[in-house]
């Protein structure tokens, strides 16, 4: 039988993002460097045309791209890094 499910997992920060991983569940299928690479394409574009927040640029973020190949759906759980800055004042009494 085929593979279940590929789980990606992709994370940026600074200037750069990459695919961290690339897990097919349910088959003994070897990731080869050629499928690695048609995985990582689809999923650098999926990343860029679905996501509205920013996971390359300055704090970053990351997550997990889930593909079920039975029901040929995707699911992408991500998140994005922010930076909060608070100044606090007092006398010294």
């Amino acid at each position: 039988e085929g593979a279940d499910s590929i789980e990606i997992q992709y994370e940026g920060g600074g200037d750069s993002g990459y695919i961290e991983d690339i897990i097919v569940e349910g088959s003994d299928i070897e990731v080869t460097r050629e499928r690695f690479q048609l995985i990582e394409d689809w999923a650098y574009d999926l990343l860029e045309t679905s996501l509205k927040h920013d996971w390359v640029n300055n704090e970053g973020g990351g997550g997990t791209i889930t593909v079920n190949l039975h029901e040929t759906t995707w699911e992408i759980d991500g998140y994005y890094r922010t930076t909060q800055y608070e100044t606090c004042r007092g006398d010294f009494e």
